[in-house]
């Protein structure tokens, strides 16, 4: 896999073909931070419904603890040997505030789909209706000192 995030650095993208070939790899870990009504009309395969507003931050828009972040990563099924990719639409940037919160925890394997969910339908990707889930995994929230 190539470079992964560090906290200092820019965000890591994933273009849609990248992310077409790699939709089934146990490793990898598809979160789509759009609105809940927009993943049900459509959304990449193998992707899960992540609210990172209210899964990542508090109402003032920081970033949770690290117990609640690695809690709600781990029940996503996000463990510590995951890639991730977080999807949103063109205009959000709830994905890139999503994947700094991973790195500000010491997940650095984190990414983010080029182009969000636009990109992939322009591209004439596949699409799912069907609601994904993985299995709960453990996701440990480092915190530097």
């Amino acid at each position: 896999m190539a470079a992964a995030l560090s906290l200092h650095e820019t965000i890591s993208l994933r273009a849609p073909a990248w992310l077409a070939r790699h939709t089934e790899a146990r490793r990898v870990r598809i979160l789509d931070v759009r609105p809940k009504a927009l993943y049900l009309r459509g959304h990449v395969p193998g992707a899960v419904h992540a609210p990172a507003r209210t899964m990542l931050f508090d109402r003032s828009g920081a970033v949770l603890s690290a117990g609640e972040v690695a809690l709600a990563m781990s029940n996503l099924g996000v463990g510590d040997e995951h890639t991730v990719v977080f999807v949103d639409s063109d205009r959000s940037d709830d994905a890139r505030a999503a994947a700094r919160a991973l790195a500000r925890y010491g997940h650095f394997d984190v990414h983010v789909l080029d182009g969000g969910f636009a990109r992939w339908v322009a591209e004439g990707r596949p699409l799912s209706l069907s609601p994904t889930e993985y299995p709960a995994a453990s996701f440990t929230a480092k915190v530097s000192s």
